[in-house]
This record gives structure tokens, C-alpha cells and sequence, in this order.
């Protein structure tokens, strides 16, 4: 019997946090495009309540809501959700926002749409993807 070399560990910020963040990998963003006003951006992580990029155009204001569209592939199915985000923190060209005006069906999706990726990672760590 193989035994999993599969190793989960929190740190504080993360066992703090209200919904699992998932970082996401090269795979991951094949199937996953976030566009910021029609300007596809690089996603690094994504929860029900938001998600992080990496963003190189002009610098973004932290005053306004972004509008948004993520397009995914869902239990077999092309999804795209559109919605608001606002700015919590930058770093360089770096963003870490939360979803605004998304709704109870958006996340919803999001949250089914983590869970596969969460799915994915650990049949991915045993072996079996």
C-alpha cells in the first residue's frame, strides 16, 4: 500500500480566514481566466469571498469597484460570472481583493469551483490525477 506523501498545514493568517484560499497552479489557470475591464490578469489564489492577481497594467484605484469576469469550466460546463471587486491591499503589481455584488448563486459557483480545484490538488499530491 503507498502511503501519501500528502501534507496539510495551516499558518495563523490562513486559520483565521473565514473561507479556504486555494492557490492555484500553471494547471489550474488553463481552465480559469479573470479579466479586470476586459484586461486578463494573473490569478495566483481564489475563495468564496475573493481572490489575488497579478495585474500589469496601469496602477489600480483602490477608490472605485473593478468590474470583473471569471470564466471557468464547472462539472464539464464553460461558466463565466461577472461581478465587482474591491481593492484591499497591493503590493507591487500584485492585488489581493474581495468579491462584491456577487450574489448567493456567484458563490455558490465559486465555492463548487474551489472545492473541484481542492479536489484536483489532492488527487494530484496522491498520485491519482
Amino acid at each position: 500500500m503507498k502511503k501519501s506523501s500528502l501534507h496539510l498545514s495551516l499558518d495563523e493568517a490562513e486559520a483565521r480566514r473565514a473561507d479556504f484560499r486555494v492557490q492555484l497552479t500553471a494547471q489550474d489557470r488553463d481552465s480559469l481566466q479573470l479579466s479586470i475591464s476586459d484586461h486578463r490578469v494573473h490569478l495566483i489564489n481564489l475563495s468564496a469571498s475573493g481572490c489575488a492577481f497579478i495585474y500589469e497594467g496601469d496602477h489600480l484605484s483602490a477608490e472605485t469597484l473593478l468590474w470583473a469576469k471569471l470564466q471557468f469550466e464547472l462539472d464539464t460546463e464553460q461558466q463565466a460570472l461577472d461581478f465587482a471587486l474591491q481593492l484591499l491591499e497591493q503590493r507591487d503589481n500584485e492585488y489581493r481583493c474581495r468579491f462584491v455584488e456577487l450574489g448567493e448563486r456567484g458563490v455558490n459557483t465559486i465555492c463548487r469551483l474551489v472545492n473541484n480545484l481542492q479536489r484536483r490538488h489532492i488527487r494530484k499530491a496522491l498520485g491519482k490525477a
